[in-house]
């Protein structure tokens, strides 16, 4: 898998809901990607645990 292919983007809701999309290719194992920075980081800035993980694109 070239990592270079996954994508992760974030973004907060008006409410609050933490959410980050990912995109890519065949995705086995997400913490070699930088969608495990993007959700460490959106997770470590939200006041509670409230996230969503949006998959598309992925095999």
């Amino acid at each position: 898998m070239d990592r270079r292919k996954v994508k992760a983007s974030k973004e907060t809701t008006d409410s609050g809901i933490a959410v980050v999309h990912v995109s890519g290719m065949v995705i086995t194992n997400i913490g070699v990607t930088t969608v495990d920075r993007v959700v460490r980081e959106t997770v470590e800035k939200a006041d509670m645990p409230k996230l969503i993980l949006n998959l598309s694109d992925v095999s």
